[in-house]
């Protein structure tokens, strides 16, 4: 549906919007589409994952930054292609892939995704309104 739902994290599914609010912990791992930063960023910190209590800076694709509404989400043709879990925590590579059609036969851009837009299960959002992953 093209609103917001509150669910239990056991129910989240791949392909699934998910809003996170500040001081929230991740309930899986998701890759950031856009956040309440104007430059589209936002703070996490992975004290519960590896004891470290630094804050550390995650980015947006351009490419969906600027999308802060779920109608705007729910808008979005794209396909994130990635590897399969590993033990690094700080090792990710993937991609997303945008189309002009929901069946993603035409392909308009591609964009390469890292650990710089990776939320990582258990970390926390920290100084950042809310982010969509």
């Amino acid at each position: 549906t093209r609103c917001l739902q509150q669910i239990n994290s056991k129910d989240i599914r791949v392909g699934d919007v998910v809003r996170l609010e500040c001081e929230e912990e991740f309930p899986c791992d998701m890759v950031l589409l856009s956040s309440s930063d104007e430059e589209g960023s936002c703070f996490i910190t992975t004290a519960n994952l590896d004891g470290e209590t630094n804050l550390k800076i995650l980015t947006c694709p351009d490419e969906t930054k600027s999308m802060l509404t779920v109608q705007e989400l729910h808008g979005l043709d794209a396909s994130i292609e990635c590897e399969p879990p590993n033990v690094d925590l700080y090792r990710f590579q993937g991609r997303i892939i945008f189309a002009t059609d929901t069946n993603l036969d035409n392909i308009s851009a591609m964009k390469s995704l890292g650990s710089s837009n990776l939320l990582l299960r258990g970390a926390t959002l920290k100084n950042t309104k809310f982010v969509y992953g």
